[in-house]
Formats: structure tokens, sequence, C-alpha cells
């Protein structure tokens, strides 16, 4: 009831008996922040998220919140990001991808930061894209916060609030 595929000696997809494929060795990852970075962004400074935590990588494939594709095809990605440190000056907020080899940025975000702040004055939002990559393209999660003076922080955290995460899916 399970069809099996293997190459060069190695599992590398399975159909169960419900119809459900796996690709064990798909490139998928998660890094998430545990350090805050302090007065990072708010002058229109773009900062890369480095991932300092590693939660799984399969393929060896990310460092210190670098992914690099290891094959050619359409890659999904999501980053979480939590601020502190927005004032009212701070208006404008860029959250995207950015990859080598396409010489372009994916925008997941554009929106004023002080208006989404929760009660204890963090802003937080979530960012997805599919990206066509070849193979050995390098993608990064930056975030550009604008209007005011640099005292934006990343903030860290012990739980998965600050994430960047992906997976190769076609």
């Amino acid at each position: 009831d399970t069809l099996t595929a293997i190459t060069g000696g190695a599992e590398r997809m399975r159909i169960d008996s419900t119809g459900a494929i796996t690709t064990p060795n798909n490139p998928a990852f998660l890094v998430r922040y545990g350090a805050t970075s302090a007065n990072v962004t708010g002058d229109g400074t773009a900062v890369q998220l480095q991932g300092n935590t590693e939660v799984y990588d399969k393929g060896s494939n990310v460092s210190t919140g670098s992914f690099t594709a290891p094959v050619a095809g359409t890659y999904a990605f999501q980053s979480q990001v939590y601020l502190e440190g927005v004032g009212s000056s701070h208006t404008g907020c860029y959250h995207f991808l950015e990859t080598s080899g396409t010489d372009r940025s994916a925008f997941g975000g554009v929106f004023n930061p002080y208006n989404f702040q929760n009660t204890n004055g963090a802003t937080g939002f979530v960012s997805s894209w599919m990206i066509e990559m070849a193979a050995n393209d390098v993608a990064i999660v930056k975030i550009n916060v604008s209007g005011g003076t640099q005292t934006v922080d990343i903030m860290g955290s012990t739980t998965f609030m600050n994430t960047f995460s992906g997976c190769l899916i076609g």
C-alpha cells in the first residue's frame, strides 16, 4: 500500500495508502530571532533580519538568516516580525524579501507601524512570498521603518515571535 521512489540508494519520495506524498529531501527551514536588535531602524535604514536559532533546516541551506536555494524552482517564504520603540513620526514600514540572481525585492507589507501598535507598544505583522529562484540564489528578509529616528527595535524572544521560514514547492 506504499509507493516508494529511491535514487542513489536513498528514499526520495513516498506515497502512502491515503495518497499523502512525502519528499524527505525537499529544502525547508525555520529560524527564529532570540535576541533583540536595539535601535536598528526608524530612519529609513533597511535591516536584514538575522536568525540566531535554527529550529530546522532540511538540506542545510540556511546561514544566519540567509537561505541559499539548492535547486531552481518556486519557493514559498514567510516572515513574522515584532517591533518595539515605534513613535508617532514613524509613518512607513516595509517588510520585504530580497533575492540575488533576479535583482528584485518582493514587498510583503507597506504600512504605518505606529497605527498598528498593541497595548504594550509593539507592532507585529506577517508577510508571505512565492518566488522563482535559480540554484544558488540567496533570499534574505529585511525590515525598514522610516519617518523618524533610529529608535526601533526588532524584538527578540524565546518563542516564535520573529521567524523566517521557507520551502521548495515546485
